[in-house]
């Protein structure tokens, strides 16, 4: 029937979206996700200083532009705040 067309072409869509996502998007995700786990398992703490951005790439192993979409990501979540020139640092969780 016309459901199944539907939702065909819906997923179709979806398929087109995703292949049009920011190559670095699914690696920022899981920046994100790691650093949201050291935080949960109090590896990093309120207040805690994150490696600069050159040890963040050597570390993670990722470019860039994929470590700022990641550190944009954690600030708009509230859980990194950025200092211009002064590193990012975890915010005061409570």
């Amino acid at each position: 029937g016309p459901e199944g067309t539907a939702g065909k072409s819906n997923a179709r869509l979806q398929a087109i979206a995703s292949a049009l996502q920011p190559v670095n998007a699914g690696v920022a995700q899981s920046v994100v996700n790691r650093i949201l786990d050291l935080v949960r398992t109090g590896m990093l703490r309120s207040g805690d200083r994150l490696p600069s951005e050159r040890e963040l790439i050597q570390i993670l192993n990722i470019s860039r532009p994929s470590l700022r979409e990641a550190i944009r990501a954690l600030s708009t979540l509230g859980v990194v705040k950025s200092h211009h020139g002064g590193g990012a640092y975890i915010t005061d969780l409570k």
